[in-house]
């Protein structure tokens, strides 16, 4: 083994081992990267960045410099050193545009997450009943609640495709 490969084996190592404890980022468009697929694209977005910043920082400077240089009047002077701001904001905005396949959206939520339903709402409802009771024909019995009830699906209910149980709201 040559000292490269130790290298790389020792990055690949730390890379598995960070994104293993804080998680690196991944695109939205591409969750499953491994993690030294997820290490190399943050390193190219942050490259990107970089370098989009530095050629328009250079733009800026230039423009700056060639006012001095060419010794043009206050108002050409000043269209230039605003042109310069506009091309530093320019780069800033293309630079961050990069970010743009990390951004995470929340989901909008159609309801209020519901609480759990407890025994005593079971109750009132028809779907937990004492032990002792016998169930009438059509009910399902699903269980028994730790309360000591039987948890039972009322024969309205018995018929539908799916079963939810909690109080609205």
């Amino acid at each position: 083994m040559t000292l490269t490969d130790v290298l790389y084996d020792l990055l690949l190592n730390f890379v598995e081992k960070y994104d293993a404890k804080r998680g690196i980022p991944r695109p939205l468009s591409q969750p499953d990267l491994t993690a030294r697929q997820a290490a190399l694209r943050c390193f190219m977005t942050t490259a990107k960045m970089f370098w989009l910043m530095l050629c328009g920082s250079l733009a800026a400077y230039l423009m700056w410099v060639s006012a001095d240089y060419f010794d043009v009047e206050r108002d050409t002077r000043f269209i230039l050193i605003c042109g310069s701001g506009v091309v530093l904001f320019f780069s800033t905005a293309k630079s961050l545009q990069a970010l743009l396949p990390y951004e995470r959206e929340e989901p909008p939520v159609a309801q209020a997450p519901s609480p759990w339903a407890d025994p005593a709402w079971l109750r009132s409802a028809g779907f937990a009943q004492e032990c002792t009771t016998d169930r009438r024909p059509g009910e399902l019995r699903l269980g028994i609640l730790p309360t000591g009830y039987q948890l039972v699906l009322p024969v309205a209910h018995t018929m539908r495709h799916i079963a939810l149980f909690g109080p609205k709201g």
